[in-house]
């Protein structure tokens, strides 16, 4: 089963985009996603740093989508009355401070990184995660949890956050430029 590295990364990309885009589209955007992989395979320089290139290509996907989404609801509001129904949704505050988190979680010591990247960018589960660290499930569960917090102080630290109704960030202030 020669494919199989192939399968397991398609399934980790997929997770990633599918924290980011409705559930309708995850898809349409890790297949966009794979393209623009395939098509720009020859512009990595730098093979040790494959993973942060096609989470960059991902981002920026993810943003595309935001933003030609917002594009076609404009037209069809223009189509519609003439007036639009409130903000539209784009490449907003949201994405932009989703697009701070790796740095941030990069940042963190060696144990917490790892299983943060593993369990919340990778996409991989909490099981998967303790034994690749050689942690018992529950050691694994409450490391995965301390990085989360120690990541989010971090980024309260850096920036006031606003949060619509729906949980997305609407609007920061930063206090510091490290983001």
């Amino acid at each position: 089963m020669e494919d199989r590295p192939w399968h397991a990364f398609a399934a980790q990309l997929r997770g990633f985009v599918a924290t980011r885009v409705p559930a309708q589209d995850v898809d349409d955007v890790t297949q966009d996603v794979m393209l623009r992989i395939h098509k720009g395979l020859g512009s990595l320089r730098e093979s040790h740093r494959a993973e942060s290139w096609v989470y960059g290509i991902a981002r920026r996907a993810i943003a595309d989508y935001f933003r030609e989404r917002g594009r076609r609801l404009r037209r069809e509001t223009d189509l519609d009355s003439g007036d639009p129904a409130g903000p539209l949704p784009g490449p907003d505050a949201h994405e932009e401070v989703i697009g701070w988190m790796r740095p941030f979680a990069e940042s963190l010591p060696d144990g917490y990184r790892e299983a943060l990247l593993m369990a919340d960018f990778e996409g991989r589960t909490q099981r998967d995660v303790a034994t690749r660290l050689g942690l018992s499930l529950s050691g694994a569960k409450s490391r995965v949890q301390r990085a989360r917090r120690m990541l989010g102080e971090q980024l309260r630290a850096c920036c006031e956050l606003h949060f619509g109704t729906d949980g997305r960030v609407t609007d920061y202030e930063r206090r510091a430029c490290r983001c």
